[in-house]
């Protein structure tokens, strides 16, 4: 279960961590995602939040429903490394942004990467 941060609704958190999961392979076995009753479950949301979470992953072409059926993971051999790639993006964007903010230069920002290693 995630520990939810209240700054960011649920369903766009839940959002995040299942292309998380679809980055790290945990999908590339079986491309059906849990009912929404177990999404809701497995997460500890509403069921109506869950269905909002497919609902947001279906417009953003990640998954798709088959009626009766379950919700499946869109069949595109680039979906993982396209969503790794924004997901990093957006992590470093952030990352920077924030490190502008406090003050540093990117001279400084890359020593203190380095500082880490």
């Amino acid at each position: 279960m995630l520990t939810y941060d209240n700054n960011q609704p649920m369903y766009k958190q839940v959002i995040d961590d299942i292309k998380k999961r679809i980055v790290n392979g945990d999908f590339s076995h079986n491309p059906q995602f849990p009912s929404t009753r177990e999404l809701a479950i497995a997460y500890g949301i509403n069921p109506n939040t869950a269905a909002r979470v497919y609902k947001e992953l279906e417009l953003q072409h990640i998954c798709y429903s088959k009626k009766g059926v379950g919700t499946f993971l869109m069949n595109n051999l680039k979906l993982e490394e396209d969503l790794k790639r924004t997901m990093a993006d957006n992590l470093l964007n952030s990352f920077l942004s924030n490190m502008s903010d406090l003050g540093f230069s990117k001279d400084e920002i890359i020593e203190e990467i380095k500082k880490e290693d």
